[in-house]
């Protein structure tokens, strides 16, 4: 039987893909899927001696259901840091037209650039980049 973890459910997978250790925290890399559609990647940093969480980021997301998608990449940058691109388009639906004709939403992509960086203190530093909607 599969044991829920905090409020996620039978329908939610969590799994540690990686650590690295530093000199006063580890990192834990760590994907979170859910719904059959969505995924998640983010960076958990802990203190090595409380082993007390310092920093928790979401790094990178990507998935499909109903009327919209999302994907993000991600590439290792000079120094360590790690630049990601996320892309997500929503669609309209039939839902989003009225009986009138008018449209409740539109069409949209959005695309989202952030990178990330680790400091001596086990802080993850997220700068955002560059953010454009289609």
């Amino acid at each position: 039987m599969k044991r829920s973890f905090g409020s996620y459910t039978h329908d939610d997978d969590i799994f540690a893909l990686d650590t690295m250790a530093c000199q006063s925290f580890f990192l834990v890399s760590w994907l979170h899927r859910h719904e059959g559609c969505c995924e998640e990647l983010y960076y958990l940093t802990f203190d090595n001696e409380k082993r007390k969480l310092l920093d928790i980021k979401q790094i990178a997301s990507g998935g499909a259901d109903g009327d919209w998608q999302a994907r993000s990449t991600m590439r290792l940058m000079k120094g360590g840091r790690v630049s990601a691109k996320t892309t997500a388009h929503n669609a309209i639906s039939p839902r989003d037209v009225q009986p009138d004709g008018s449209i409740l939403a539109y069409e949209h992509t959005d695309v989202v650039v952030k990178e990330f960086a680790l400091n001596a203190n086990g802080q993850i530093n997220c700068v955002l980049k560059d953010s454009t909607r289609r």
